[in-house]
């Protein structure tokens, strides 16, 4: 299923923080929750984890555009945070404003015609019960999905059903309005100032989902059933190595990820990479990258990258690799091992360096150096079947000179292989999370 992380929780009045430890007993702080904005439900457990976990011991948490399963070491823990976090979520609630309006979207495909309702929802109403209304007042037949768009410039993401659009409402009203002058939440909530509407949606049944429990990760090395492009071998995929839907991957980066905080880094909404990877599985169509949150198309080369059968640095050269970290001239001999790539992997690698030293360029906006960018792209380069301490470290330096000596390993027109290098994106910086 979906990677699990340690995290540590510390409950305060109004707020929950989620930390990383970090070694002499420090914290890093991985996200900051108003606990009028969080959700939780014992059920859909499996939904989210994409695998089995005790419901003894587990449930879900939730806040806008994310949600987790937080698995606790016993039952009694697990009872004591339920109850306690349960408690505040009812206390602070009171302290919101008693409803909003949220619009609702609806497109009738057979008339081409949209339908918008505004409903007017409480704190507790969950989305399941807001498609229950939508539906009613709209007299639809059949299984909806509520999905949920914090911007015109942001993907809808679909919603299970126990989340909570009020939530997702007010969070979005705080974000956009918090830094305005005389700022105040319920003049806001009622005055219809709202870049926030949710969107009705058929469910459609397809087989494609059925086979989703079969998958071993979404962001990690996998191999899909009947997979056109993800799992498969780069000469059986394209023999210049760059299927089209990698290099729309790569041109999207090229375009707006040296403008994104933590490119590569963050993680992305993991419901919007699967719905990404679904859609070009089922189809081949890669033009749903285009309007897709640069984070989660980030996250979706990885995954492209790791769900090759070998990986693109090929595992027959790992230990000449390795071996050439220690050589004394290593750049040169770094390039004399590239010359032995396949013509495919060699391609697409000089197209991902590009990406990456572009990104390096702007390092000091967006914080992703080629030290971190090695860190963070290198274990989807190059793996061993036998990892080690070392080979953990090694990899990410390997990446790292890589993108440093782009010009030495791959000559000078690397640089330019997808393009003039563009001096703003338009690109906003993402807040998709997975934890």
């Amino acid at each position: 299923g979906v990677q699990s992380q340690d995290r540590h929780l510390f409950l305060f009045t109004d707020l929950l923080l989620i930390a990383k430890s970090r070694s002499g007993g420090t914290f890093k702080l991985k996200q900051m929750i108003k606990m009028s904005e969080l959700w939780m439900t014992a059920d859909n457990i499996e939904v989210v984890a994409e695998t089995n976990k005790s419901r003894e011991t587990s449930f879900v948490l939730g806040w806008p555009t994310t949600n987790v399963v937080a698995t606790f070491m016993t039952a009694a823990a697990r009872d004591l945070w339920w109850g306690k976090l349960s408690e505040i979520v009812r206390e602070e609630s009171t302290k919101e404003p008693p409803d909003t309006n949220i619009q609702v979207l609806y497109n009738d495909n057979e008339t081409n015609t949209e339908y918008c309702k505004t409903l007017m929802v409480s704190s507790k109403m969950t989305a399941l019960a807001c498609v229950n209304l939508a539906t009613r007042l709209l007299d639809l037949q059949g299984p909806f999905q509520l999905w949920a768009r914090t911007s015109i410039d942001e993907a809808p993401y679909p919603l299970i059903g126990h989340e909570r659009p009020f939530a997702i409402k007010l969070s979005n009203l705080r974000h956009t309005l918090s830094t305005e002058e005389g700022f105040d939440l319920d003049h806001c909530n009622k005055s219809g100032h709202d870049s926030c509407h949710f969107i009705l949606r058929t469910i459609l049944k397809s087989p494609l989902k059925k086979s989703k429990s079969k998958i071993t990760g979404l962001l990690r090395r996998s191999l899909s059933l009947n997979p056109s492009i993800f799992g498969v071998s780069l000469s059986r995929l394209d023999e210049n190595g760059l299927p089209k839907p990698v290099l729309v991957m790569l041109q999207q980066i090229f375009a707006k990820g040296p403008f994104i905080q933590g490119i590569f880094r963050k993680s992305a909404n993991v419901r919007i990479v699967r719905e990404l990877r679904d859609q070009i599985e089922a189809t081949g169509d890669s033009s749903c990258l285009e309007d897709a949150p640069i984070i989660a198309v980030a996250a979706l080369l990885k995954d492209f990258l790791r769900s090759l059968p070998d990986p693109l640095l090929t595992s027959h050269l790992f230990s000449l690799w390795m071996a050439a970290l220690e050589s004394p001239n290593r750049v040169q001999t770094i390039k004399s091992i590239l010359d032995r790539l396949p013509k495919a992997n060699y391609t697409l690698l000089m197209h991902l360096i590009c990406v990456l030293h572009h990104i390096a360029r702007r390092s000091k906006h967006n914080l992703m150096c080629a030290s971190n960018l090695g860190v963070c792209c290198g274990p989807s380069l190059l793996w061993s079947s036998s990892p080690t301490v070392n080979h953990s470290r090694a990899v990410p330096a390997l990446t790292e000179i890589l993108i440093r000596h782009c010009e030495v390993l791959f000559g000078d027109g690397v640089t330019q292989l997808l393009g003039e290098e563009k001096n703003d994106s338009g690109a906003e910086e993402s807040t998709d999370s997975l934890h």
